[in-house]
């Protein structure tokens, strides 16, 4: 097989993978309709404030809150890209998960490759790994599966920059890519795999003896941060206006919610439904088995970082046990993380890639009469190995999907303007992204933007979109204005062009005074110096990336050019 028909039987899986999606409705799981919500605000304030969007103007009934300067943009992006084609919202979110289930099994596929002679095994598991599943039909965890796709390609582009003996343009516009793409798709992925990735480059350099390597490691990872300098940066200067705090309180208290052992290795029910499956026990002793019978078969730099994968393996599965508690506690930041759990992410990585491994078998299995060589017992290994492993994935998809009273239909109407506004629809189970300076819960007329203490005062709306608002008022009197819009660092309003000075009232509103006679407010949403630089970063990260695409891609399209021409 050659890699094209790799790429289709990857594509194929990834069909059916996505098999429980082709219901007309969505499976229920545990975040849907945060997730719809999400997608469809995101959609809207995409179409109205423009890129990178940063308010939602519908949530918390139409007062706002700025979730998405703080929750990551990727999957959200992808699936209102779709939409904005004139796809329903539901059909989008299905559209993405397909995208990334094949993202995710072309970068398992070709950072395996690196290290075996075929990276098909590997993909294989990876995409019908049961924690994927549980993200998907389950949890609705979608840029939390998003950033899974985006991991292999973060570990492939390091391992090229470990081999290179030059710092080549191809190996950095990969590297810094998937890092920014990994960096824009999941927080807390990002908190977990990144000690990983440090690790693995440093094996890797050493095992190569590339000490050039740190050099395109740090081109690399500065661009990435470029790219990503417009979502990061206000993540991490701005977090302090947003309630933090409710995101390790009750049920999500790291304290609650550790794994067993049953948990872990259990088959997966109502009560254990984020479980590796026992599958994943003999996966594990299958590999143990090559390491110990089969090392001479294995070239050193392969058996040194199966080694340290399996060192990853068991350290990131201490951590999900209530064993590790005393980690847990030394560093608060791992809070954030909720559920030990999710470390179950990296572990699905690491297990799949240790699975390459049981291609070193080749000699145990069985094999059609009469006997023949051994490179062509290889070739009937493997496909073998695929259909028992393609065989387990599409048992495990009928396993979520089998009961069709599991399914909603979510139509688009439901996520409008008015509706999210009305019903008071929720982005998120929690309410982290409220503004700090909401200290009282309120319950205000639906769909009054501007309202003024004054019975007599005429106010006309102008124009509404996420990050302005503008209106026309006459007020006979001497009166005080109120903006039912959650103050957040970045609003102003502006008085017949003169910034009006206002004060923050308990529920978190911009409450002001105005004299009598007509004015032309203007509420706008801008940047702060934070999201400005932020802005100004990613834009000089995107004319440096343009560059290195420039140069890396360049000199091969100008030898196609030159061949034809001599031709």
């Amino acid at each position: 097989m050659n890699a094209y028909t790799d790429y289709l039987l990857i594509a194929i899986m990834s069909g059916i993978f996505c098999v429980g999606l082709a219901h007309k409705g969505m499976p229920i799981g545990h975040d849907l309709i945060y997730e719809v919500t999400r997608v469809a605000e995101y959609t809207n304030s995409l179409k109205n404030g423009g890129f990178p969007v940063r308010w939602s103007k519908n949530l918390e009934r139409g007062c706002g809150e700025p979730i998405f300067n703080f929750f990551p943009p990727l999957f959200l992006t992808v699936s209102s890209i779709q939409i904005l084609l004139g796809f329903s919202i539901v059909t989008a979110i299905k559209g993405s998960i397909f995208l990334f289930t094949f993202a995710s099994g072309i970068g398992m596929y070709m950072f395996a490759k690196e290290f075996y002679s075929r990276g098909l095994i590997v993909s294989c598991a990876y995409i019908f790994a049961p924690y994927h599943m549980v993200n998907v039909y389950i949890r609705n965890a979608y840029s939390e599966y998003a950033a899974c796709s985006m991991a292999p390609f973060v570990f492939w582009g390091i391992a090229l920059v470990c081999k290179e003996r030059k710092i080549k343009s191809y190996s950095i516009f990969l590297l810094s890519a998937s890092g920014a793409l990994f960096a824009l798709s999941h927080n807390l992925s990002l908190l977990m795999y990144t000690p990983l990735f440090v690790i693995f480059f440093a094996l890797n350099m050493i095992l190569n003896r590339n000490w050039k390597s740190i050099l395109s490691i740090l081109a690399s990872g500065a661009l990435a941060f470029l790219l990503s300098a417009f979502y990061i940066l206000p993540v991490l200067l701005e977090k302090e206006f947003i309630q933090t705090w409710q995101l390790t309180i009750g049920k999500f208290d790291i304290a609650k919610n550790f794994a067993t052992v049953s948990s872990l290795f259990g088959m997966i029910s109502s009560e254990h439904w984020y479980s590796l499956t026992p599958f994943s026990l003999v996966l594990f002793s299958l590999v143990l088995t090559v390491m110990i019978f089969k090392k001479k078969k294995i070239n050193q730099a392969l058996y040194a970082n199966l080694c340290l994968f399996i060192g990853f393996l068991i350290i990131l599965l201490f951590l999900t046990t209530s064993l590790s508690s005393f980690i847990w506690e030394t560093f608060p930041f791992m809070k954030l993380f909720q559920f030990p759990w999710r470390l179950l992410s990296p572990v699905t990585f690491v297990i799949c890639f240790l699975a390459g491994s049981i291609m070193f078998f080749e000699n145990t299995c069985l094999r059609l009469p009469p006997r023949e060589e051994k490179k062509d017992r290889f070739k009937f290994c493997l496909p073998t190995t695929l259909i028992v492993m393609f065989a387990i994935g599409v048992v495990c998809v009928f396993f979520f999907t089998r009961n069709s009273s599991r399914y909603v239909i979510m139509p688009d109407a439901e996520f409008s303007d008015e509706n999210i506004q009305e019903k008071n629809l929720r982005a998120t189970v929690l309410f982290e992204y409220r503004p700090i300076w909401v200290k009282e819960n309120h319950e205000l007329p639906f769909g009054k933007g501007l309202i003024s203490s004054c019975l007599g005062a005429k106010i006309e709306e102008i124009r509404s979109s996420t990050t302005i608002g503008e209106y026309k008022v006459l007020l006979p009197e001497k009166a005080i204005l109120t903006a039912n819009i959650h103050f957040f660092p970045g609003w102003t309003i502006y008085n017949n062009g003169n910034p009006v000075s206002f004060k923050i009232t308990p529920h978190g509103l911009m409450e002001f005074w105005l004299p009598p006679g007509s004015h032309n407010l203007k509420i706008v949403f801008e940047n702060t110096p934070v999201r400005l630089t932020g802005n100004f970063l990613s834009l000089l990260g995107l004319f440096v990336f343009g560059m290195i695409i420039f140069t890396a891609f360049m000199p091969r399209l100008k030898t196609k050019y030159n061949a034809i021409f001599k031709a």
